[in-house]
């Protein structure tokens, strides 16, 4: 249940280094005060309060949204945007926008084994989609979605054993790109 509306949380916002220690003093006596100030107004209302085990989760999901997403793939793919990071790399696009990215095959999006979707980092630049990858995507649609994401940087024989991603952005033929993405979609069938 959302009591106050709030502005959307922007991890770039008065961002600064995290310095380990410093950071926890300084985190830890923002909470304890809002804390305080969150227990003042519950006692005063009457409102019973969450368990602080609850309470503690939530925050933690919350500062969750701000690490990119991990897998064991991401050693080979690269990092992973989930939906806000890909949200925010598109220069703070909807989430409707970025649901419709994907299902359109404009956007590279693989489902995590929780349901969450998750965005390869190297799909992005200068605040879009690098549009040299799209032909390929579309002729990926059907494919495993993490098939098809590791496709983009494996070295491929149709390209010069260079990977998919090193192709598009060297400026070599897309027309090449997408046909290599179409025989591989079509052997994985």
């Amino acid at each position: 249940m959302k009591v106050q509306s709030r502005p959307p949380l922007d991890a770039a916002a008065g961002a600064e280094e995290i310095r380990g220690a410093d950071y926890a003093h300084d985190a830890g006596a923002i909470f304890e005060r809002t804390l305080a100030q969150l227990i003042e107004r519950w006692e005063s209302t009457g409102v019973v309060a969450p368990r602080p085990e609850v309470l503690v989760d939530l925050m933690f999901d919350t500062a969750h949204r701000f690490v990119p997403a991990y897998s064991e793939l991401a050693d080979l793919i690269g990092p992973f945007y989930d939906t806000n990071g890909a949200m925010r790399a598109l220069g703070g696009v909807s989430k409707q926008a970025v649901d419709d990215r994907r299902r359109k095959s404009t956007i590279l999006a693989a489902r995590t084994s929780d349901g969450r979707w998750v965005y390869p980092v190297f799909q992005f630049r200068d605040g879009t989609v690098d549009r040299a990858l799209i032909p390929a995507f579309r002729a990926l649609a059907g494919a495993p979605a993490w098939s098809a994401a590791l496709w983009f940087v494996t070295a491929n024989d149709d390209l010069d054993e260079s990977t998919p991603l090193d192709w598009a952005r060297c400026g070599s033929s897309p027309e090449v790109l997408q046909a290599s993405a179409r025989r591989t979609a079509a052997e994985w069938v």
